[in-house]
């Protein structure tokens, strides 16, 4: 992975979904990409294990997304790999603890019933006094904080620095 803003928050979550064996580490990764011109999107794309997706009816796989906007998202791939749609994996919080999303994803790879579950009610990390660098420069940029959006955002940006180091 490259050093990224949400870095360290998506390592831990991929660290506790690779702890439980349930994802694809060489498939999955991060971005920090400009969604429409609007906004830079920081982003997490977890491949779930293909085989314990399989088993639980995903035929093509599944896979769960993050970014700073929607928090953790879930979606049944085609066989082309694309999302055929995309529900709510984790509530409450933009930037849950990755033991709520190793929750989810397990309720997601069970049976049919469990996925009614969906989406897990999580919490986050107290957010951080202290921003690093990485995260302060997003804060920093020209962007209007006055709309609820970004001042959520900013609010996400100070959650995510719980994880830096």
């Amino acid at each position: 992975m490259s050093t990224l803003p949400h870095d360290p928050y998506a390592t831990a979550v991929m660290s506790a979904l690779g702890a439980a064996g349930l994802y694809d580490p060489a498939a999955s990764w991060t971005g920090h990409d400009c969604d429409n011109g609007a906004i830079l999107l920081m982003e997490a794309v977890v491949v779930l294990d293909s085989d314990r997706a399989e088993a639980a009816g995903y035929e093509y796989g599944a896979t769960v997304l993050w970014d700073q906007l929607d928090g953790w998202r879930w979606g049944p791939a085609d066989r082309n790999g694309q999302l055929r749609r995309i529900g709510s994996l984790v509530s409450g919080t933009v930037v849950p603890v990755p033991e709520d999303v190793v929750r989810a994803v397990r309720l997601l790879l069970g049976d049919e019933q469990a996925v009614k579950g969906l989406p897990v009610a999580g919490i986050a990390r107290p957010a951080a006094t202290v921003i690093p660098p990485a995260l302060q420069a997003l804060l920093d940029e020209d962007v209007d904080w006055s709309d609820e959006e970004t001042v959520h955002s900013k609010e996400t940006l100070r959650q995510l620095a719980a994880y830096a180091g």
